[in-house]
């Protein structure tokens, strides 16, 4: 893996903390969905690029639905999506609206298993260039689908919270 070397206090919430050189990561390309696609496809796959992409593109918009319905997507091997959510306060929970909503953040949970395998430098790069295109993509999606997303917040979560008895579920 690509990395460079930068100096950052040891204490970052001290100013006065020494300063220590530490790994920063270093990317010099992001793979798009075509690449990885073709990429895939190269790893002697009986499936055309074609192919790869469709189901890459199914998979990401099935997440991003999934998602939208408040469930985790477990992809084994890989990790699970999750997201949270960023609001701005409300004084009551009647008071508290979709519009509170300030940001949709999209996770993921890498395995045990793998976050323990990216640990080697071939493994980092492979998992590194998956990861980043897919997660760039989701993204991508998260950002279409935004006002799809509040809309399946209103619907999913909004009478979750509505229940005086279900506080602390904020």
């Amino acid at each position: 893996m690509k990395y460079s070397r930068a100096a950052r206090l040891s204490k970052p919430n001290e100013k006065t903390s020494e300063k220590k050189i530490y790994a920063v990561a270093q990317s010099d390309e992001t793979i798009n969905l075509n690449h990885l696609a073709t990429h895939m496809a190269e790893h002697t796959s009986p499936f055309s690029v074609g192919t790869i992409k469709g189901v890459l593109a199914d998979a990401v918009g099935c997440i991003v639905e999934l998602l939208c319905q408040g469930k985790r997507v477990q992809l084994e091997g890989l990790g699970t999506f999750f997201t949270s959510l960023k609001s701005t306060g409300a004084d009551s929970t009647e008071a508290f609206t979709a519009a509170n909503i300030t940001a949709v953040v999209p996770h993921i949970a890498f395995d045990k298993a793998t976050w323990d395998g990216m640990r080697s430098k071939a493994a980092v790069a492979m998992m590194s260039v998956f990861f980043f295109a897919f997660l760039h993509f989701c993204i991508l999606h998260f950002m279409v689908l935004y006002t799809k997303f509040i809309s399946c917040y209103a619907i999913f979560f909004v009478p979750l919270h509505s229940d005086k008895n279900n506080l602390n579920n904020d």
